[in-house]
């Protein structure tokens, strides 16, 4: 089994989650440190951990260096084209699984990370059309974040931010919103 990145070299088994009562088994890459899980065994690693562990805030976490390559990777199980799905929830990278088998491609540090954030056990997530759109969602709230900035100016922005959560926290929200709408 070769490495989808290096094309050459091959993975060998290890363990994620080892700190973890019931590792998850994994094959890893010595050349680029990638690392490759297969689907069902996600699966089951998944269902074996119960509860869903609540996600980390960006904040909260020091990001890692992550070396994602952009060139289009081969399954090293079944050989078909691995799909990129983005992570979104603060996270900047992508990441690939085979349509076919259900495979997983982990890049150098995107493992580590999704650990930090606690977005680990929800990889199998990621690939669904809830969670892309979801990601979307968030895309275009940033982006019309950022051109309001621009428009009103960040001292402007925070001050109707923070009268706006005023506003949705008070009692007689709809009657203050219809005063302002007069």
């Amino acid at each position: 089994m070769n490495c989808p990145v290096c094309k050459t070299s091959s993975l060998e088994a290890t363990e994620l989650a080892a700190g973890q009562a019931q590792g998850l088994s994994a094959r890893r890459c010595t050349g680029c440190g990638g690392q490759w899980v297969n689907g069902e065994t996600y699966l089951l690693w998944v269902q074996r951990q119960g509860t869903n562990l609540p996600e980390n805030e960006p904040d909260s976490v020091t990001e890692l260096q992550v070396n994602q390559t952009n060139k289009a990777k081969l399954c090293p199980d079944c050989g078909r084209f691995l799909v990129r799905a983005k992570v979104g929830h603060g996270v900047g990278f992508q990441l690939e699984r085979c349509g076919g088998c259900g495979g997983i491609w982990f890049d150098a540090n995107e493992w580590e990370s999704l650990v930090a954030r606690n977005l680990h056990d929800d990889v199998h997530f990621v690939f669904s059309s809830t969670w892309q759109a979801d990601v979307l969602r968030q895309e275009r709230e940033q982006q019309r974040e950022k051109l309001m900035i621009a428009k009103l100016g960040e001292a402007d922005w925070n001050e109707i931010q923070r009268i706006k959560r005023w506003l949705d926290g008070h009692s007689k929200r709809s009657e203050l919103y219809a005063v302002l709408a007069e």
